[in-house]
């Protein structure tokens, strides 16, 4: 993967049957310093504690990901979404594709691609309150 392939790049995202476009780009990173009165370099923290934060947080850093290809997107059009977790996974999954280095964003896929292989050796035990 080079550098192009993740500037260039984008992340679907299907809202009420129409597809939409998400990326983090120049112009949104800027947005987002500005939403956050922080710095690049300190994003990523800001973003991850989003989970701790009101929907209408989640929602405006999620806006800012649409804005790139479709520039007259509204932010109420995510309230269609139907899920705000997986919006917001998709959003910070292609935030942090747009800025991370080729090499480290090789790294996190296959860090979750092992993830996933465990989570699935582990489901061997029954449920509370099932039956064998």
């Amino acid at each position: 993967m080079s550098f192009n392939d993740i500037k260039d790049g984008y992340t679907n995202c299907v809202i009420n049957g129409i597809s939409y476009k998400i990326t983090y780009d120049f112009n949104a990173i800027a947005k987002l310093e500005e939403l956050y009165s922080d710095s690049f370099f300190n994003l990523g923290t800001i973003i991850d504690n989003l989970r701790n934060k009101p929907i209408k947080e989640i929602l405006d850093f999620c806006y800012i990901g649409f804005l790139r290809h479709q520039p007259d997107f509204k932010i109420e059009q995510l309230y269609d979404y139907g899920s705000f977790v997986e919006l917001y996974d998709k959003c910070t999954t292609e935030f942090l594709r747009c800025v991370s280095m080729p090499d480290a964003y090789n790294e996190l896929i296959e860090q979750g691609k092992k993830t996933e292989i465990k989570k699935k050796k582990g489901l061997k035990l029954p449920f509370i309150g099932t039956q064998r």
